[in-house]
């Protein structure tokens, strides 16, 4: 699933590629999503305007059925606060080399 899926019938004018911003009107201006549009997908028999991975709508305070505010934006006019990377299925380790020098 894609992390934002907008209904191209109310957001004609935002593309692949594009990058938009989804915030709540209700809650603090502060925490918003970022999200890059990965594919433009028909929306069918239904009134869903805006879907948003719940994982993603956590961070950001978003709610089920919620009305949210969804802005086009210029990524270069924004810069990160916090990364959070996770790995499914994958071992991590850390290990260092000691060099050991011969006489």
């Amino acid at each position: 699933m894609d992390d934002v899926i907008l209904n191209p019938d109310i957001f004609p004018d935002i593309e692949i590629g594009d990058f938009v911003k989804v915030s709540s009107p209700y809650e603090n201006t502060e925490l918003y999503l970022i999200l890059q549009v990965e594919s433009r997908k028909p929306i069918q028999g239904g009134k869903l305007e805006v879907s948003v991975k719940r994982k993603h709508a956590k961070i950001a305070k978003l709610r089920t059925l919620q009305l949210v505010c969804v802005e086009k934006i210029i990524p270069e006019d924004y810069y990160i606060h916090f990364v959070e990377l996770s790995f499914k299925n994958q071992y991590l380790t850390r290990g260092f080399a000691l060099k050991y020098d011969t006489i």
